[in-house]
């Protein structure tokens, strides 16, 4: 009895522990096809990162072109497979996702983007709800001053995406940008009302082009306005991600995303059982340069060398607040100062309640 009692323990000490073996299931929803070279692009991007630093640790899967009116029944699916954490990474997807906290209570989820009817709910969110984005109106700002400086007409375009809150600040802090150069450049703004519509996104791309505009952002999830640029011979700015890397001969720079350091950072707070709220008590997470979620790609060899010195040198003084974009007094496009309790700056409850125009823009914002 001895000897298999030892028999026993030897094989239970060789044998390999399983204790761990069991990996961590992280779901990912997309508002848009992954291949988009945008949004839903780099997000895709980021998760494929963490499969390989996590490799053995956990397994990361994903639902694209998720349809909001379905977000409950996406959630639930990803909750079946073994989702411990949920990562919806559109503001698109509020309002369900919301339910589905409220149904978990143990679950983490996190909601990329911040949508005007989000911002009152901040506080009121189910604890398990953290918002998620970055200050990519820092790099917007600095390729408003890139196209300031290299418009040849005066005349430069913004290819918007949805008037989200978000979309707006970035919208604005272009404008800054441009203006901090030559205050008499005409922006012209233009509105897809989708995240994802190349057809559409053409279509307004040459309205700007044929309406004078030389350079023009585009602000959403397709890269199909670059044709546009390419084709008449005037220069792009990207959004989201790299995308000079694909479409080089247009583009002068991209204001891009590397969401990693979010998911990363949040996988390492669950592992050491830091929840969410502990971690963000103000519901939110909104880092910029500091940090690398937010960076300028790449600069196209068509940037003046001095220019790329300029822009190098001023996106440090972004980074070390030297240079505050939305500095007061601010005023909208109704001639409004706008409200700045500490006088300088706007506060980031201000900056999220940025539902108009500056001083000077028409931003064209759809009727509701």
């Amino acid at each position: 009895m001895k000897n298999l009692l030892f028999i026993f323990f030897t094989l239970f000490i060789l044998l390999p522990m399983n204790v761990n073996a069991q990996k961590l299931v992280v779901g990912f929803i997309y508002v848009g096809p992954i291949g988009d070279i945008g949004w839903s692009y780099t997000h895709e991007m980021a998760r494929l990162e963490l499969v390989k630093k996590y490799k053995d640790e956990i397994d990361a899967i994903y639902v694209e072109n998720a349809k909001v009116a379905d977000i409950g029944k996406v959630c639930e699916n990803l909750i079946k497979q073994g989702a411990k954490i949920i990562f919806a990474t559109s503001a698109d997807f509020f309002d369900g996702v919301i339910e589905m906290a409220k149904k978990y209570p143990e679950i983490p989820f996190y909601v990329g983007g911040l949508a005007e009817k989000d911002v009152p709910n901040l506080n009121k969110r189910p604890k398990n709800v953290t918002f998620y984005l970055g200050k990519l109106e820092q790099a917007i700002y600095l390729t408003g001053i890139m196209a300031g400086e290299m418009t040849k007409t005066k005349t430069v375009g913004y290819l918007a995406s949805k008037p989200i809150i978000e979309v707006i600040i970035h919208v604005n802090a272009f404008a800054k940008g441009v203006w901090s150069v030559d205050p008499k450049i005409k922006i012209l703004v233009e509105w897809t009302g989708q995240w994802y519509m190349p057809e559409r996104d053409i279509a307004l791309a040459k309205k700007l082009v044929k309406n004078g505009a030389d350079i023009f952002f585009i602000g959403t999830d397709s890269t199909a306005a670059v044709d546009v640029a390419t084709e008449n011979k005037v220069s792009a700015i990207g959004q989201y991600s790299d995308v000079s890397r694909f479409l080089a001969e247009s583009v002068l720079v991209s204001a891009a995303f590397n969401w990693i350091t979010i998911y990363d950072q949040e996988i390492k707070n669950y592992k050491k059982n830091i929840s969410p709220s502990e971690a963000h008590p103000l519901g939110y997470i909104f880092p910029g340069f500091e940090n690398g979620t937010v960076y300028l790609s790449k600069v196209n060899n068509l940037v003046p060398t001095e220019l790329k010195k300029k822009i190098e040198k001023l996106k440090i003084e972004v980074e070390t607040g030297k240079i505050v974009i939305f500095d007061c007094p601010l005023f909208n496009d109704k001639g409004q100062a706008v409200e700045c309790h500490n006088g300088k700056f706007l506060s980031e409850k201000e900056l999220f309640s940025m539902d108009y125009g500056i001083k000077g823009l028409d931003i064209n914002l759809p009727k509701k």
